[in-house]
């Protein structure tokens, strides 16, 4: 029997940049293979030349020099000549973006199902409500152009109920299904050995308020047997060489720059805190490496659901003065960190596993709310 054509449509591949988006599209893509059920085709613009994909193919799409101007919405030609030549039954997009709209436009035309999967609160708020920070704004065309494909795929999957209110809220149109974020169990050994780390682990850019950890590790230099560790892509020099230089002259702050998800997991695994500093987030997936091991989760204002209050998997600070006195209390007391830890584990593995694959592989095969 002929198997079915999926095409996962992503601005990036994991190879070229790995992103929360790709590494959630990456582990549904590895447990597809397995199933060998599709006959998959990843479209992207970011990746890797040297990449070889197992057990399906890769349609890179040419950048555009236009992009800067317009955003991905210049990728139009160049995405729907890819979708036409793979001509998919089933199209998983996921990143909100102008490709967003070229899925569902071309879904619309040629028959196909187009799922849709939010990455983001983002995702669903209008443009002029995104008042997040002002170089973090999308092209209005990018908006646009990505909410056709909001309000036409045949399936929207949110990540939280605060999607699915947000969706229904701004855009008049339930959500198919809640489908939390999901990881592999951990294979790390769970060695939480002094001295006692603090970790946070994200790119350098605006949103991510790296700036503000380095305060924290700054303002807390004064705790014995604590180190404060940062992993992540260093961001732009001309807008982080100072940071950077502050960094270094913190006996008790270390950057250790862009990792790989397996080294990234075993630094988690070995830590005790994982601090996080974002001004805005869908469902972090450092929230869930942590959890899976045993590490509670410090945030500056981000809860997705008030898990981490309902859960009692982590604490919230309201302003940094409360996200810096929850710190100090979980590595001061170390029965109540170490009891945090098991009941973040305990939750992930309950709710953040690979078997939630299941039912996004139910909502690509048109089986409806699950």
């Amino acid at each position: 029997m002929k198997k079915r054509k999926l095409c996962f449509l992503l601005v990036s591949h994991y190879s070229g940049v790995f992103g929360g988006a790709q590494y959630q599209a990456k582990v549904l893509l590895d447990e597809l293979v397995k199933r060998d059920e599709y006959d998959i085709t990843y479209i992207a613009r970011n990746c890797s030349p040297s990449y070889r994909p197992q057990g399906y193919k890769i349609m890179p799409i040419a950048s555009n020099p236009v992009s800067r101007r317009f955003g991905f919405a210049a990728d139009l030609r160049a995405v729907l000549r890819a979708l036409n030549e793979v001509n998919p039954d089933v199209i998983y997009q996921r990143g909100f973006t102008s490709y967003t709209g070229f899925a569902a436009y071309h879904a619309r035309k040629r028959g196909a199902r187009m799922v849709l999967n939010l990455a983001s609160d983002l995702d669903v708020t209008p443009y002029n409500e995104l008042r997040v920070m002002d170089n973090y704004k999308p092209p209005l065309l990018e908006k646009m152009v990505g909410e056709y494909g909001l309000k036409r795929a045949d399936a929207v999957i949110a990540q939280t109920e605060i999607q699915r209110a947000l969706l229904r809220k701004n855009y008049g149109r339930d959500a198919t299904a809640v489908i939390r974020n999901f990881h592999p169990y951990p294979r790390e050994e769970m060695a939480k050995r002094r001295p006692l780390k603090v970790i946070w682990v994200a790119n350098f850019k605006k949103i991510k308020r790296p700036e503000l950890f380095v305060r924290l590790a700054e303002e807390l230099a004064y705790l014995d047997d604590v180190v404060f560790l940062m992993v992540g892509r260093p961001g732009d020099i001309g807008q982080y060489g100072v940071l950077h230089e502050k960094i270094s002259h913190l006996k008790n702050l270390e950057f250790l720059g862009e990792k790989r998800q397996s080294e990234v997991n075993h630094l988690i695994a070995g830590s005790h805190i994982l601090v996080n500093t974002s001004l805005l987030e869908g469902f972090s997936n450092t929230f869930i490496q942590a959890w899976m091991r045993c590490v509670p989760v410090v945030t500056l204002g981000i809860d997705p659901d008030g898990l981490l209050r309902k859960e009692g998997i982590g604490f919230v600070g309201h302003n940094f003065e409360e996200m810096k006195a929850h710190v100090v209390r979980l590595v001061k007391e170390d029965s109540l960190r170490t009891a945090m830890g098991a009941q973040a584990q305990e939750y992930a593995f309950r709710e953040h596993s690979t078997a939630n694959i299941d039912r996004i592989i139910s909502i690509l095969n048109g089986e409806g709310c699950v």
